[in-house]
This record gives structure tokens, C-alpha cells and sequence, in this order.
């Protein structure tokens, strides 16, 4: 055992802990350079220091054990390994900020949905399911939206609101078909008809393009969460402008909810 550091000295020298070294030792980093057969002691040379003091310093750095394990072997050389490492968290940190700025717009963005709560009473639609995809739905709001309104003629019912759309229960999301149901507020119920969805509306205005209101649904639906709330529908949209009349679309996204939020 002459000129061996035992485990615990050897820890003392490097800066590494006993459980670090017996971490490298299982890795195949860092041997022992002895091992006594009797009580499982483990001893070091002096010159394995450096090889410990490189493996500890290059993990501060916070490279991957296997890039480390490399420069142990001399398969890379320490400047190709931070080179390396150095490159990858240029992108993580890029994909970072990315995200960062992300995050900033959604606050943004849900500030610029505010909530409003309020009491919508019972009232009477026309409706049409109709199945659609998210490559033709502003088409097809457009023309389901004239039928309403030539249905609504024909049954002398006159309009009394803005239509609107809703999902119906169905199995998963399908963009490229999946049902909607289209419906136009009345003045009057009759056989034609249904009940709309009424009672305590929570609902926000989305001004701009369609392929945006994800971000009122996100408004909503972090305000619900926050107040926890239950929805007694699906989440609906009313065109209050937009279709098919020029001007800039202005979308109120909205549902029925269960009591009054606190």
C-alpha cells in the first residue's frame, strides 16, 4: 500500500466527494488504483489527480458524461469538447429567449382579452351542424351563415343577435374534418328552432385575425382555471363583424358557466 491515497484523502486533494469518485469508478472514469479484496478499500495514485481534477472541473461546466468520458480516453480533445458544449448552449440559450419572449406576448396578449362576466337569458336559435376543416371554416361560416339567414326568412323568424358556432361532443380533433354546429339567434321559438345556451356568460373580444383566437381562449381559459370555475357549455363564437362584410373581423369568445365566479 506504499504511495497509495486511500478514497477519503484522495477526495480531500481533488475536490471531489467519496461519492462522486465512486460514481466515476462505476462510469469507468476514474479506477482505483487499487482495491484491497478483503475490505473493499479504495486507493489512488498521486498522479491520478490530474485525470481528477480535469473530470471535475469539466463537469462544473456542466458537460455530458459521455463527452467527458472522450476526453478521459483521448477520443476529443478538451478544447473540441467546450467548443462543443459551447455550441449547444448557444442554441439552448437562442431557444430560450425565444421562448422568454413567448411567455411575454401571452401576458400580453391576456391582458389585451380582459374577462367579462355577465347574464344572458333564454333565447332561441336556428341551427345547422355542418362539417368543416380548419383550411375552409371562414368559407364555410360565410355560406352556413346565408343559409341561416335564408332559413330564417323563410320561417318569417327575424335575427336578433350574431351567429355563432359551437363544437359538439366528439371523439379527439381532427383539422382536417370535424363538426361544427352553426347557429343564428331568433326572435321566437318554433319547430325549427332550439334553446340557445344561457345563464352567467364569461366571455372576451378577440379583434383581428381568426387564426389568432387561441389567444383568447387562452385568456379564458387561465381565468377560469384561476377562479375555479365550471363550464355548462362548449366554448362558443360569435361574429359580431367579419363575415363576409369587410370589415375587420371582431370575434367574442364566450360559454355558460355554473354559478357566479367570486
Amino acid at each position: 500500500m506504499k504511495k497509495l491515497i486511500s478514497i477519503g484523502r484522495f477526495a480531500q486533494l481533488t475536490g471531489l466527494s467519496v461519492k462522486a469518485l465512486r460514481f466515476y469508478e462505476a462510469e469507468g472514469l476514474l479506477l482505483p488504483a487499487v482495491v484491497d479484496p478483503e475490505t473493499g478499500y479504495r486507493y489512488y495514485r498521486f498522479y491520478q489527480r490530474g485525470l481528477a481534477e480535469r473530470i471535475r472541473s469539466l463537469r462544473e461546466l456542466d458537460l455530458p458524461l459521455d463527452e467527458v468520458q472522450q476526453v478521459a480516453q483521448a477520443d476529443l480533445t478538451v478544447q473540441q469538447a467546450l467548443h462543443n458544449h459551447a455550441t449547444r448552449l448557444e442554441f439552448q440559450i437562442r431557444e430560450q429567449q425565444a421562448l422568454l419572449q413567448r411567455l411575454y406576448l401571452a401576458q400580453k396578449d391576456m391582458q389585451d382579452h380582459p374577462v367579462q362576466v355577465q347574464h344572458r337569458s333564454p333565447y332561441s336559435v336556428l341551427a345547422l351542424q355542418h362539417s368543416t376543416s380548419l383550411a375552409t371554416c371562414e368559407q364555410d361560416r360565410e355560406r352556413v351563415h346565408q343559409q341561416l339567414l335564408e332559413q330564417a326568412r323563410a320561417h318569417r323568424l327575424k335575427p336578433t343577435g350574431s351567429p355563432y358556432t359551437h363544437h359538439p361532443p366528439q371523439g379527439g380533433f381532427d383539422p382536417d374534418q370535424y363538426q361544427a354546429i352553426f347557429c343564428l339567434p331568433v326572435h321566437t321559438s318554433g319547430s325549427d328552432t332550439r334553446q340557445g345556451f344561457s345563464g352567467t356568460v364569461l366571455s372576451t373580444l378577440h379583434v383581428g385575425d381568426y387564426t389568432h383566437l387561441y389567444l383568447a381562449y387562452q385568456a379564458l381559459e387561465a381565468w377560469v382555471e384561476k377562479h375555479a370555475l365550471k363550464r355548462l357549455s362548449p366554448w362558443c363564437e360569435s361574429y359580431l363583424a367579419g363575415l363576409g362584410d369587410g370589415e375587420k373581423p371582431i370575434t367574442e369568445i364566450w360559454c355558460v358557466i355554473e354559478g357566479e365566479p367570486t
